[in-house]
This record gives structure tokens, sequence and C-alpha cells, in this order.
């Protein structure tokens, strides 16, 4: 009967040291994956960047591309495809000419 205690007591030691060899091992494994995880989201951190940054490109490629298409438009209407039609008017000046003294300035004031 006392044989069968001991061996009972070390098989439970042997066990015991098993499952902590057990815990040993798996909490070496989740720091390992922590570590991973971390180095994971740090790269879907750059890709959202890149990503992001890209289309920003892309839309700023967009808008230049149509603007360009905008100005190469104009530059198809040629100056050979341009008619004229009249003779220019002669020149004039934009402002009237004040007067030249202040009696006839209140002369047109009043009239």
């Amino acid at each position: 009967m006392e044989i069968y205690k001991r061996q009972s007591i070390e098989q439970l030691d042997s066990r015991k040291n098993s499952l902590g060899l057990q815990i040993q091992n798996r909490e070496k494994d989740i720091r390992e994956q922590e570590t991973k995880v971390l180095e994971v989201n740090r790269k879907t951190a750059e890709y959202q960047r890149i990503k992001s940054n890209s289309q920003r490109i892309q839309s700023l490629y967009d808008k230049l591309l149509d603007t360009l298409q905008k100005l190469d438009v104009t530059e198809k209407a040629s100056p050979e495809s341009v008619a004229i039609i009249e003779k220019a008017s002669p020149a004039f000046a934009d402002r009237p000419q004040r007067p030249k003294s202040c009696s006839r300035a209140r002369w047109l004031a009043w009239h």
C-alpha cells in the first residue's frame, strides 16, 4: 500500500512539473505572439498611411489630368480658325476728361 501511495505522489509531482513546464512554454508563446501582433499592427498602420497617401496622390493626378485636358481643348483653337468679322473702332479714353476750371465743374454739376 505504501508503494502505491509513493508512486501516486511521484506521478502527481511529475505531472505537476510537466504542467509547470507547459505553463512556462505557453507564457513564452504568448509573449512571442504579443510581439508579432504589435508588428502586424505597426505594418497595418503603415499600410493604411501609404494607401491614404496613394489615394490623395491619385486624386491630385486626376485633377491635374482633367485640367490638362481642358487646356488641351483650348490649345486646339488655333489662330487660323479665328476670323475677323469687323474692323476695330477708334480708341477712346475710359474716363471722361475733368473740367479745367472749378466754375465749369459747378456749371456741369447743376445742369
